[in-house]
């Protein structure tokens, strides 16, 4: 059965156990699934390309689709990211049951994907990285984070800091919080160290 993001563990042998259908047969529908783009499968994991843009949107449902999606291989995140940036600009407006007294850049009424997969880029900085999917705090940071410089730069700085954050002179920054907080600290010190050539962020 799928999680609430349409995302899933399951091997082709359980598949063929399943259904019934034979595993060469299993593989050949998948791929012609994957074709047409409404399924990925890779590794043993099934993603449902659009499963999450047709979810009714509310806090409960948002964290649950944060949570499936913490579970996924980042390789399976990366092919569904266009579908979960599409639901964050098209959805934000439309939830029926949200609650117009809440403001609506507190972590419950986000509806950015792309929060749990900037929080996920820091699984290799802090191994207490998946607290923070339920962390208001640290989710306003990379909602202002992703505001501000978008996911594509922002995944090529975190991918530094394991290098950075063990380098002299550069800042140490293992949390959302700290990159938004020595943001400029970080761009000056990689300026610094390439000799003064500029460094696009």
């Amino acid at each position: 059965m799928t999680d609430i993001c349409g995302v899933y563990e399951m091997p082709i042998k359980i598949m063929a156990v399943e259904t019934g259908i034979d595993k060469d047969m299993v593989v050949k529908v998948l791929k012609r699934f994957e074709k047409d783009k409404k399924v990925f499968y890779e590794n043993g994991w099934v993603a449902i390309k659009n499963f999450v843009k047709h979810q009714a949107l509310n806090p409960k449902v948002e964290k649950g689709i944060e949570l499936g999606l913490s579970k996924a291989p980042r390789s399976i995140i990366d092919r569904l990211s266009s579908s979960i940036d599409r639901l964050s600009h098209s959805n934000s407006n439309s939830n029926s049951n949200s609650n117009s007294n809440i403001n609506a850049n507190t972590p419950e009424q986000s509806s950015d994907g792309r929060i749990p997969l900037l929080i996920d880029l820091f699984k290799e900085v802090n191994p207490s990285y998946k607290k923070w999917f339920g962390n208001k705090t640290q989710r306003l940071a990379c909602q202002r984070l992703l505001d501000v410089h978008g996911l594509d730069r922002l995944q090529k700085i975190i991918l530094m800091l394991p290098k950075t954050n063990v380098t002299d002179f550069m800042p140490v920054i293992t949390t959302p919080i700290q990159l938004e907080d020595k943001f400029a600290q970080l761009a000056t010190a990689l300026q610094k160290l390439k000799n003064n050539q500029p460094i696009i962020l």
